[in-house]
């Protein structure tokens, strides 16, 4: 359903930018995080009701994030 929030995490731009835009055109809202740790601190500050994470980025993984996230 259209109209929640999405939390796209991914250390390349392009990708982020492509990613969003789409979601933005299927009605959802987005936050964006180019890292892990940027990720982290913008689930300290919102409740995303979804996350859509890179597995492999420098700084923290997306698997890294996802355990992180839970906690």
């Amino acid at each position: 359903m259209a109209g929640e929030l999405i939390l796209i995490v991914e250390d390349e731009e392009m990708v982020r930018l492509q990613a969003e835009a789409a979601l933005k055109q299927s009605g959802y809202h987005t936050l964006v995080a180019a890292s892990g740790r940027e990720a982290l601190t913008q689930l300290e500050t919102g409740s995303p009701d979804l996350m859509l994470s890179d597995i492999r980025m420098s700084d923290l993984d997306g698997l890294q994030l996802f355990s992180r996230a839970r906690n």
